[in-house]
């Protein structure tokens, strides 16, 4: 009975995180997009457009189709490990805080989030039954 209710406590926490990082990679794309209608500079609308992207992919890598996810996941193989993703999530939330309010919560957030997959990798990563946030499909 532990086992089982330990899988379902991991799962709903699996679940919320999955939930926090996509809502998370919505507020960092907004801060890109509105970063490049606020006449910045060359860098910081490259920076802006590097994050509009990378916070499609983190979006598109969490909660995509098989066959999208599997085309994302080829072309950016770290994605497919826990620890690849965490450090993903932390680079990205650190391009934010160059911006408004929106990107300082984005960016922090984000890597918040990336700490905490990194943290429950380390976890429980001798746990046969967790896969925090591994990709959806069943192909690992």
């Amino acid at each position: 009975f532990i086992n089982i209710t330990k899988m379902s406590l991991l799962n709903n926490k699996e679940v919320i995180l999955k939930v926090a990082i996509v809502i998370t990679s919505v507020i960092v794309f907004l801060t890109g997009i509105t970063s490049v209608f606020n006449n910045i500079g060359y860098t910081e609308t490259m920076v802006s457009f590097y994050l509009m992207l990378f916070s499609a992919i983190i979006v598109l890598s969490e909660v995509s189709p098989f066959i999208l996810e599997n085309y994302i996941l080829h072309i950016f193989s770290f994605m497919e490990h826990v620890i690849g993703r965490g450090i993903f999530y932390v680079i990205i939330g650190s391009l934010c805080f160059g911006y408004q309010t929106l990107g300082l919560i984005g960016g922090a957030l984000l890597i918040i989030e990336g700490i905490c997959v990194i943290v429950l990798d380390a976890l429980y990563k001798d746990d046969n039954t967790v896969n925090l946030p591994r990709p959806m499909s069943g192909e690992m």
